[in-house]
């Protein structure tokens, strides 16, 4: 399979979720994403919904709306879908491009067979998830 361009890694390299691994590891998850634009005011994402899939937007702003309610907005740089990459679970928010919105796209299902086949990737993101969990217990601890 060809490589993808450098831009791809050099953005899941800005991914939390993917601090420490290496540069051939992040090259193996960018050959996984493709390219995915949404229109100006299509859904991204639906609340609730359960695919597993993390977006990283490339170009344009999106609005984040939990229970009918805008949260925040986001741009170029932004990822969600981090947590539904690996579980699957329900998402949290509906996303919603503003303008018209590029992305870099991995659905779980090209994801999670990278993983079960490459165990330092899967230690480094259980690395990665221990440390999202202790800085949110330290954000919610209070004397």
């Amino acid at each position: 399979m060809p490589k993808k361009s450098t831009s791809v890694t050099d953005a899941l390299a800005e991914v939390d979720l993917f601090a420490g691994l290496s540069r051939r590891q992040l090259d193996a998850i960018a050959d996984e994403c493709r390219e995915r634009r949404f229109p100006a005011g299509s859904e991204i994402v639906a609340e609730g919904d359960t695919a597993g899939r993390l977006y990283v937007i490339r170009s344009g702003s999106a609005t984040v709306n939990v229970h009918g309610t805008e949260v925040g907005s986001i741009g170029p740089g932004a990822v969600f879908g981090e947590i539904a990459l690996i579980d699957r679970g329900r998402r949290a928010a509906q996303v919603v491009a503003v303008t018209d919105v590029d992305t870099y796209s991995l659905a779980s299902f090209n994801f999670l067979p990278l993983v079960r086949e490459n165990p330092d990737i899967a230690y480094k993101l259980l690395l990665a998830m221990c440390a999202r969990l202790r800085q949110a217990e330290s954000e919610n601890f209070t004397c």
